[in-house]
């Protein structure tokens, strides 16, 4: 039963950890490319957030959009759609982090179990046990770091790439949301 409750912790920690490998890119990176295409082709910006849902991408692009739709060039007005929208989708990233957190938690808690419960019989548990809860607490380590890198981006994104997005809006580099193709 130990093998079993530490092979299918460690088996759910590994589908959560590649999960997190698509939004593996450092902020500093993003914050590069995204101003850069705001600044040169703001019409890029959607389809490279596509890619990085969870992040803040995805609230830089509905903060975007929604601008363009208010059809104005006046600074207040834009700031009045761009960060509230930035803000929900920003939140809804993070809540979103939070719950594969919380998932995580469960996988690790099932392999450290496996580990546990021979020693509630008063066995020592097997080394490939031990092993196991010892590999999916490190997932769930790296789970954490990306969640925590997660959300500093978003308010590192909020103060840094939101005003240049507001910036491509006003200028009228982005006047409306492509058509889908």
């Amino acid at each position: 039963m130990s093998y079993l409750l530490a092979i299918a912790g460690l088996v759910t920690m590994g589908v959560f950890v590649v999960g997190t490998f698509g939004a593996n890119l450092k902020y500093m990176h993003a914050r590069m490319m995204l101003v850069n295409l705001l600044r040169t082709n703001p019409y890029q910006v959607e389809r490279v957030s596509a890619t990085m849902q969870g992040t803040f991408f995805e609230a830089i692009a509905a903060a975007l959009k929604t601008g363009a739709m208010m059809g104005s060039r006046d600074p207040g007005v834009i700031a009045q759609a761009t960060r509230p929208t930035y803000d929900a989708t920003a939140s809804a990233a993070s809540l979103k982090w939070q719950m594969l957190f919380g998932k995580a938690k469960l996988a690790a808690g099932a392999a450290l179990a496996g580990t546990a419960l021979p020693l509630a019989t008063g066995k020592t548990p097997p080394i490939p046990v031990i092993i196991l809860g010892l590999i999916a607490c490190a997932g769930l380590g790296w789970i954490y770091l990306r969640k925590m890198e997660v959300d500093s981006g978003i308010i590192k994104a909020r103060a840094e790439i939101l005003p240049e997005a507001e910036r491509a809006l006003i200028d009228g580099r982005y006047v409306a949301p492509p058509k889908p193709q």
